[in-house]
């Protein structure tokens, strides 16, 4: 599993704490990631069927604050599960996260952000290079379509 390691460098009680945010499991990111586009469409989030095929990264580009629209008893499993993939760093040992373990709301947004990001992280290299190969495809069909300089043959000498 892809973990980040994130320091709050922003000023406050979680000042200069680490937190590690580990990426779940295929099969486990694809049921939360139903789950949480389920209740927002039954929350009365409209999403656009393309935002839907991006997957994690169309749940991205649509935000924390769709959640909004989720009611509690769906939003808290979700919000949960995001959690149980946050780990507290203290000295060398990574702890689970406790309810004491982060003293900002802000920090907890910060993390949830950054956990979605790293769900969705794949989804821009692969843009990245999808993008690279077409820029060279056309690249090279622009070369090819270019007058190419006739070459002749030097005529017999007299």
């Amino acid at each position: 599993m892809k973990s980040i390691e994130i320091t709050i460098t922003r000023e406050g009680n979680d000042e200069g704490k680490t937190f590690v945010l580990t990426r779940m499991s295929a099969l486990r990111a694809e049921k939360w990631f139903w789950r949480a586009t389920l209740a927002m469409s039954q929350g009365g989030i409209s999403i656009p069927e393309d935002v839907k095929e991006q997957g994690w990264a169309g749940l991205l580009s649509i935000g924390l604050k769709s959640f909004g629209a989720i009611p509690w008893s769906e939003a808290e499993p979700l919000l949960d599960e995001m959690r149980a993939c946050i780990q507290r760093k203290h000295e060398r040992a990574l702890l689970a996260l406790t309810e004491h373990d982060i003293e900002d709301v802000e920090t907890l947004v910060e993390l949830r952000w950054r956990l979605l990001k790293l769900h969705s992280d794949f989804f821009t290299n692969a843009e990245l290079w999808i993008s690279g190969q077409i820029s060279a495809a056309k690249a090279a069909a622009e070369e090819r379509s270019k007058p190419q300089p006739t070459r002749t043959s030097p005529g017999p000498s007299h």
